[in-house]
C-alpha cells in the first residue's frame, strides 16, 4: 500500500479525515455511494458537507457525532401510501458514517431545498492559540 505520510503532513485540515482512513474507508465502501454528497471548503478553518437528499423531511433524518465519527441516517417512518407508475427517486434507508479529525466540530446543519449542509470548522487547540502580549 501506498505511504500517504508525506501528504498528511503538507495538508491543510480541510478533509474529514487523514488520508489512510479516507482512503480505506471509500475502498470498504464503493458501492456504498448514496446518497451522493460533495465536501466543499470553505476556507482554512471551514468546510460544509452537502448531501443530496431529495423527497427526505428533516424530520426523518438523525445526525450525531460521537467521539470522532459523525453519522447521518436516514429511516423512512411512514409507508408510503402513493403508488408510482415509476418510481426515478430514491428513498431508501441509509447510515452514512463520516470519520472527523479531533480538531473539527460539526457546529450547524440545515436542510434546504433537498441539500442538507452541515457545518464543520476547525477548532484550534488552547495550546496552540495564538495569544497577543500586551507590553507596559
Amino acid at each position: 500500500m501506498t505511504d500517504f505520510s508525506i501528504f498528511k503532513q503538507r495538508m491543510a485540515p480541510w478533509f474529514l479525515g487523514d488520508l489512510d482512513s479516507f482512503f480505506s474507508f471509500f475502498e470498504k465502501n464503493s458501492g456504498s455511494s448514496y446518497p451522493p454528497h460533495n465536501v466543499v471548503k470553505v476556507d482554512d478553518n471551514n468546510i460544509v458537507l452537502q448531501m443530496a437528499l431529495a423527497g427526505i423531511g428533516k424530520e426523518d433524518l438523525s445526525l450525531k457525532v460521537k467521539g470522532n465519527s459523525f453519522t447521518i441516517s436516514y429511516s423512512k417512518t411512514d409507508s408510503d401510501q402513493q403508488e408510482h407508475q415509476w418510481r426515478g427517486i430514491s428513498a431508501r434507508n441509509f447510515s452514512k458514517t463520516f470519520k472527523l479529525r479531533e480538531d473539527w466540530e460539526v457546529s450547524k446543519a440545515s436542510l434546504d431545498n433537498g441539500l442538507l449542509e452541515v457545518a464543520i470548522a476547525y477548532s484550534i487547540p488552547e495550546d496552540e492559540q495564538e495569544v497577543a502580549i500586551e507590553v507596559k
